[in-house]
């Protein structure tokens, strides 16, 4: 067993961000998961380990208890050090109270606290309904549990024997100085058990891989770079904890008639006939859910001129303002001329 720390093992400080850990043990996962690399044990055991420390780290009630016991491994010194009757004494063995001893830990089944991994999956979704809000269906892979085995995790009988390596605890036990702690043990993941004639379809870990699709809500605002997390949706715990989430990571394809600019912000495109930017008027614009708005078109506008409408563009996500519809105006041109309409233009450009 590795007696390297979950911080050393995802490689951050001890003052790491969640992100920062989160990074790492994607990293980490990217590299040595034993789906990429079959038959590779020692890659088996780092994503294990890996998978452990995120576990711990991630979850804000372990990590402080964590980072408790790892300060006393670290604060005990060599034994006899201060002497067993003195305040060392006492404090280690109101410490041995609250834990438990060697052989009471022996009699407790392995914790079932652990959560399934969690998984990540993108949506590629309209500018419509990045705007609007929508239901949208994701496909991801996520185990399930194994039909060869029921999800005994055996061929045939199951002949499940105590871990040999933590004696059927669950738990791995180290000392230091005075200090007695404990981490999950490598080999049998926290079970304590381990089976002897494994399914051939799942290699004893009960499940398999299967493709979902899933309906998910999108809220409206969002926009390209936002993350949506739906609990429960991830893989499921095999120690019997509560499952991973789902992490929806939002992609908006490009609008052919609209941009959006600032998240809030919509820019679109409008031609008026010269006469018309000229003299003003009205035209009629498309807007982004499908309605018609008369558009107020002052005199003299000159072609790549922008009218604003405060109010009427989208909101970001978490927020209630709008932005604004901004309209580009452009030159619509005719695509023939009779010799009258001709003449009329000459004499224009005469007078003016």
């Amino acid at each position: 067993m590795s007696d390297k720390t979950h911080y050393e093992i995802l490689g951050v400080a001890t003052d790491a961000s969640n992100d920062d850990i989160r990074r790492a043990f994607r990293k980490i996962a990217a590299e040595s998961h034993p789906d990429k690399n079959p038959g590779d044990p020692s890659a088996e055991q780092r994503f294990k380990r890996a998978n452990e420390a995120h576990q711990v780290l991630s979850d804000p009630e372990k990590r402080s208890r964590y980072d408790a016991e790892l300060h006393m491994r670290n604060f005990g010194g060599a034994p006899g050090q201060w002497g067993v009757d003195g305040f060392a004494g006492d404090f280690f063995r109101h410490f041995d109270d609250f834990f438990g001893t060697r052989a009471q830990r022996k009699q407790q089944r392995p914790r079932q606290d652990t959560r399934g991994m969690h998984l990540e999956t993108k949506a590629r979704i309209t500018l419509e309904e990045a705007v609007f809000g929508c239901e949208h269906e994701v496909t991801l892979t996520r185990h399930d549990t194994c039909a060869g085995c029921n999800g005994s995790g055996a061929a045939g009988e199951p002949n499940i024997t105590d871990c040999s390596h933590c004696n059927g605890t669950g738990q791995r036990v180290m000392r230091t100085g005075f200090v007695t702690y404990t981490s999950t043990c490598q080999e049998c993941s926290g079970h304590g058990r381990t089976l002897q004639n494994p399914c051939s379809a799942c290699k004893g870990s009960c499940r398999t891989k299967k493709e979902h699709t899933l309906k998910v809500t999108i809220p409206a605002g969002v926009d390209t770079g936002d993350t949506m997390r739906v609990p429960g949706q991830g893989d499921p715990c095999i120690t019997g904890g509560q499952p991973g989430d789902l992490f929806v990571h939002i992609v908006v394809k490009p609008n052919a008639h609209f941009e959006r600019v600032d998240g809030r912000h919509l820019v679109t495109h409008a031609e008026a006939s010269y006469a018309t930017l000229v003299l003003g008027g009205h035209i009629d614009v498309t807007l982004l859910d499908g309605t018609s708005h008369w558009v107020n078109v002052p005199p003299r506008s000159r072609p790549g001129s922008t009218i604003v409408f405060s109010g009427m563009g989208c909101t970001k996500y978490g927020s209630s303002a709008k932005g604004d519809l901004r309209v580009n105006m452009g030159v619509k041109m005719p695509d023939e001329l009779t010799q009258e309409a001709e003449e009329v233009l000459r004499r224009f450009d005469e007078l003016i």
